[in-house]
């Protein structure tokens, strides 16, 4: 008798919903080392799944539809800023081409590219080291604003210094016999810790977008100048929806919920210290915000006061690490689990490759 071996079970990374019966989910296999260059793109189609391999690690997805297209298309974000149409098995595109790349870090601290969008037209892309992007009408993409991206600090001396042959006792020698060595290696390492770190683009028109991410990092772009919003946050900024171009929504780490917007300013609506926000989402007029710690699960914000959001499965919503809403469905996602909210009934998604959860 020939057997099968059934397919290593999948964690979920990120998500996109299309619409209220369609969804993307990029996933890893449990068997596959951390940190490993592939991604399994999972579509649930209406109840049918079908699958797509990536030799990259997925950052983003983002529906994109082209002004002269009548149909919108995925589009999937690796960390190194390879940019790619799912509905074309062989076209790349890259924030920075290969061959701009040397160039690119000569001038600017680079890391890796974290979240993409369709704003207006235009694909935007935000990650590490402040690096924006945008991608043109020609497909080549291009800085939005270099002005915030983190200046590059060569740490080539330390790197010969830290070879294998002297490692770090020839780098202590190096500094007791040189202050100012000493005192450049501090200043170079006091750069990098400053990093700028873009998690989050998002905005209603391409001269109204704010970009978010680590350490209370926010700016909006109005069309021609990128301005950093001030504001008593320190906290990690990770989502952003909007209303309005006037009612802007931000949620954060530390239990941070917001509102307002660039012009007016923003005003703290929460900072509960407790919940790990990672992602916001207005479906049926209701603020809905997911948390990975304890409290850990989905919360709605209903004006005043945070409320757990419960169901009648088994198990409950407690696996939750994105949300996402359109027309008809309220989806979640966590590292196991796929759930979807009509506005009445919850149900549970079952991914073929991963056992049953519960009912």
């Amino acid at each position: 008798m020939i057997t099968t071996a059934s397919p290593p079970p999948l964690t979920f990374s990120r998500m996109r919903a299309v619409s209220k019966d369609i969804l993307y989910i990029a996933a890893v296999p449990d068997a596959n080392e951390v940190g490993s260059a592939f991604t399994r793109l999972c579509q649930y189609n209406n109840g049918d799944w079908s699958f797509r391999n990536y030799d990259f690690s997925t950052e983003s997805l983002a529906l994109f539809k082209a002004p002269s297209v009548e149909f919108r298309v995925m589009y999937v974000l690796s960390g190194s800023g390879e940019v790619r149409n799912v509905d074309d098995e062989y076209a790349r595109e890259y924030t920075v081409t290969p061959e701009q790349a040397s160039d690119f870090k000569r001038k600017y601290r680079m890391g890796r590219s974290l979240n993409m969008r369709q704003i207006g037209d235009r694909l935007y892309v935000v990650g590490d080291g402040g690096q924006n992007f945008r991608r043109e009408a020609d497909g080549l993409w291009s800085p939005l604003d270099t002005s915030i991206f983190d200046p590059y600090v060569s740490s080539d001396w330390a790197e010969e210094a830290l070879d294998p042959a002297g490692g770090w006792d020839k780098l202590f020698k190096l500094f007791e016999e040189n202050t100012s060595e000493a005192t450049e290696f501090r200043r170079k390492g006091e750069l990098r810790a400053r990093n700028t770190m873009l998690t989050r683009v998002y905005g209603l028109s391409e001269d109204d977008i704010y970009l978010c991410g680590a350490k209370g990092a926010f700016f909006h772009w109005d069309g021609s100048v990128m301005r950093k919003i001030a504001g008593d946050f320190s906290e990690s900024l990770t989502g952003i929806v909007a209303e309005s171009h006037s009612k802007v929504w931000v949620c954060g780490r530390g239990g941070l919920l917001m509102v307002g917007n660039a012009d007016e300013g923003f005003r703290i609506i929460s900072n509960t210290g407790i919940h790990a926000f990672t992602s916001i989402a207005i479906f049926d007029g209701i603020i809905y915000l997911s948390s990975i710690s304890q409290p850990r699960g989905l919360f709605m914000y209903d004006g005043r006061n945070f409320q757990r959001v419960h169901s009648s499965l088994t198990p409950g919503i407690e696996d939750v690490s994105q949300i996402d809403a359109v027309d008809g469905a309220l989806w979640v996602m966590g590292q196991k689990d796929i759930l979807r909210f009509d506005g009445t009934q919850w149900e549970r998604i079952q991914h073929p490759e991963n056992p049953p959860i519960g009912r």
